[in-house]
């Protein structure tokens, strides 16, 4: 009869006393499938007594462990990860066959298994764990893509937001990063993707925009001033005439020609809702197809689907579930998250509140490396606060003019603010 690996890297560490390999390489009792008890009792005496148990005391507790003669643990380790990888693909495919002769709805399977084959993945090859003092070639080549990023872009080593006050503070959108950018409804969330969009494409930067809550169509059309603007392009069109059908339809192809030409090679991708509910896993999907992608922007965050069941009333689990997984995937693709967020009502009312008021779920602030909130002071003007930031300084506030119209969203001074406002007050007789 075959030993399985399990019973065989039991053996090398009793027989070695070599408990240090296997722990430093992340093996668990999750690895276990025959023998756990054993290797769970390995491991607590390992912790309580920096060594493993002798072959006595271990044979006292487990009288029916057969002790094989082998002493390569280095070897056994792979060995262990193999075999459970085998093992839980096994219980994987059987559980899909299962699945399919119900009548399961294909795409939850499909995120299922992409999320199971990731685990298992992680757990065959021991991904993520690495002596980062010693070992410091991949530090080294992190800092160096970012001294490149900064030469390439004038000192900015991240994704630009277009926002100098941002930009100072964060040095630009960093890979692994997740940022949430919370308003109430109609406040410029997604204008301000859409700036952040223009400003990453412009600057080389390959961008994923995933659109839940609009068509491609009118994203893209939002798009044209902000990147026409940005770019200096002649004939640029104003957002209203494109949404009324009211433009000349050769000058707009000559624009879109000579856009074309202006961004390359940087790519603009994008996906919405119109081929049913989009999930995380599809998200994933798509940024398998198009990698590398240095940038990810998503409108807005808890329209994302899952294929969880909750109770009525546990609604912030399944936003809980969905930041975490954007989180995961920056970390994965090595490149920004940029989200939009509700604010709920209570705190939205109240300026510019921090994370906590973030709707459905606290996870999605928790979770988020910074926190942008904003509102509309005036049509024209727009405040911003950063309102977390794990890597610097937070609590910081700047002010836009915004004219989605022509394609501005752009900083100004205290000083320009007060007069876009003071404009405003006195040609409608209200004050804000």
């Amino acid at each position: 009869m075959a030993r399985s690996a399990e019973q065989l890297l039991l053996s090398a560490i009793l027989r070695t006393g070599d408990m240090t390999t296997p722990v430093s390489q992340g093996i668990g009792k999750h690895l276990f499938r025959l023998y756990r008890d054993e290797w769970a009792f390995m491991e607590r005496h390992y912790q309580r007594h920096r060594r493993p148990p002798s072959p006595v005391l271990f044979k006292r507790k487990f009288p029916d462990f057969r002790l094989v003669r082998t002493d390569d643990v280095a070897a056994l380790v792979d060995d262990v990860r193999h075999e459970h990888a085998t093992g839980a693909l096994a219980i994987m495919a059987s559980d899909l066959v299962d699945s399919l002769d119900r009548g399961d709805d294909p795409l939850e399977l499909m995120e299922r298994i992409t999320r199971d084959v990731t685990m298992i993945y992680q757990d065959a090859t021991g991904e993520g764990d690495d002596e980062v003092v010693t070992n410091w070639q991949g530090i080294y080549d992190n800092v160096s893509a970012r001294v490149e990023r900064a030469l390439k872009s004038g000192g900015l080593p991240g994704v630009p937001s277009g926002w100098p006050t941002l930009d100072k503070v964060t040095a630009g959108f960093q890979p692994g990063e997740l940022w949430v950018f919370a308003a109430r409804p109609g406040q410029g969330k997604s204008f301000s993707l859409v700036q952040i969009a223009t400003q990453a494409i412009v600057s080389g930067y390959t961008t994923y925009y995933e659109s839940l809550e609009q068509p491609r169509a009118e994203v893209s059309i939002r798009l044209h001033p902000f990147l026409g603007r940005r770019l200096r392009l002649k004939g640029v069109p104003a957002n209203s005439l494109l949404k009324r059908g009211m433009v000349d339809l050769e000058a707009y192809r000559v624009f879109l020609e000579s856009l074309a030409g202006a961004i390359d090679p940087a790519r603009l991708y994008m996906t919405d809702a119109s081929r049913g509910k989009v999930t995380t896993a599809r998200l994933a999907g798509q940024l398998e197809r198009h990698k590398p992608v240095d940038c990810v922007l998503v409108d807005y965050i808890t329209l994302f689907k899952t294929t969880q069941k909750f109770k009525h009333g546990e609604e912030w689990r399944a936003a809980a579930t969905v930041s975490s997984d954007l989180k995961q995937m920056a970390m994965q693709y090595n490149c920004p998250v940029i989200a939009a967020a509700q604010m709920n009502r209570e705190f939205g009312m109240r300026g510019l509140p921090g994370p906590e008021a973030i709707a459905n779920s606290d996870a999605i602030g928790q979770d988020a490396d910074g926190v942008v909130t904003l509102r509309q002071v005036t049509p024209e003007l727009t405040q911003f606060r950063l309102s977390k930031y794990r890597h610097g300084e937070g609590d910081v506030y700047w002010w836009c003019h915004f004219d989605p119209d022509k394609g501005i969203f752009d900083e100004v001074d205290e000083d320009r603010a007060s007069s876009l406002k003071d404009q405003y007050d006195a040609g409608k007789g209200v004050t804000l």
